[in-house]
């Protein structure tokens, strides 16, 4: 147990009434794409709170490659997340997001 690595992470947010918005699948405010991503791993990640940058679910593979040392070619499309707040204001990209509901 204490080589594991736990994730716990949103798949997407929920509208709650904000804007006068009940439903997901015909708006594209910031409350249904960020979402928390928390990463536990014993002494293999320091504590870190990035919340002025915003990232995508397809950098989660790429870091679980780059924290457990695996360097290989792969077919993920993201790139490993920073592991601090300087990293992530020099890394800092536009980020792909998709609302799959047409309404």
């Amino acid at each position: 147990m204490e080589d594991s690595l736990i994730l716990i992470l949103g798949d997407h947010g929920f509208p709650t009434g904000v804007r006068q918005n009940l439903s997901n699948e015909i708006s594209f405010y910031d409350e249904l794409f960020r979402v928390p991503l928390l990463m536990l791993w014993n002494g293999k990640i320091q504590p870190t709170q990035i919340s002025n940058v915003a990232f995508s679910q397809i950098d989660i593979a790429p870091t679980i490659l780059d924290l457990a040392g695996i360097s290989t070619l792969s077919q993920f499309i993201g790139k490993p997340l920073p592991q601090t707040q300087q990293e992530a204001n020099v890394s800092a990209v536009p980020v792909p997001i998709l609302q799959p509901y047409d309404g």
